[in-house]
């Protein structure tokens, strides 16, 4: 299969590197934190992992669907040799609406799918409990402090 030039630069470069951001940097600070403030997490990796991997591949393919959708009426247009107004007006309709897209796949993606697909089954497994996510958790509230202690560091008073 040839891929098009402005399929490469309008669609598969950023889709590749937001995916490369999410998943070689946000998903290993989860799990990071998920790490230190669950003994279950801790004890029953290979299921967090499996789950993890289950996640993604949903996860990425959603993401693919909707950038490649809202994406694919400019690449049409920019292999044309003629268009028409009506034709330019769709395209930037639809390059204009992506970033809005994107932004609810992206909660859609972490609360619903991350939630739905990872942390539930593990709630309902027994290997986490929602009390992880209270202040009632030590680790949590060491965490907190932390976060807080940083952001109110003597590099932020005027």
């Amino acid at each position: 299969m040839n891929m098009n030039r402005q399929t490469k630069i309008l669609f598969l470069r950023p889709f590749i590197f937001q995916e490369m951001i999410t998943y070689i940097v946000l998903v290993p600070n989860v799990l990071f934190f998920f790490l230190k403030i669950s003994e279950g997490v801790r004890n029953h990796l290979s299921d967090v992992i499996t789950l993890l991997l289950i996640q993604t591949v949903f996860s990425v393919m959603l993401g693919a669907w909707v950038k490649y959708y809202f994406v694919s009426p400019a690449i049409k247009l920019m292999e044309k040799e003629q268009t028409k107004g009506e034709e330019v007006r769709h395209a930037l309709r639809f390059a204009s609406i992506l970033p809005f897209a994107e932004a609810v796949i992206i909660y859609i993606r972490w609360a619903g799918i991350g939630w739905g697909s990872v942390i539930v089954p593990l709630y309902l497994k027994g290997i986490i409990s929602f009390e992880l996510f209270t202040t009632r958790n030590k680790r949590v509230k060491m965490l907190y402090s932390i976060l807080i202690h940083t952001h109110r560091s003597e590099y932020f008073i005027n």
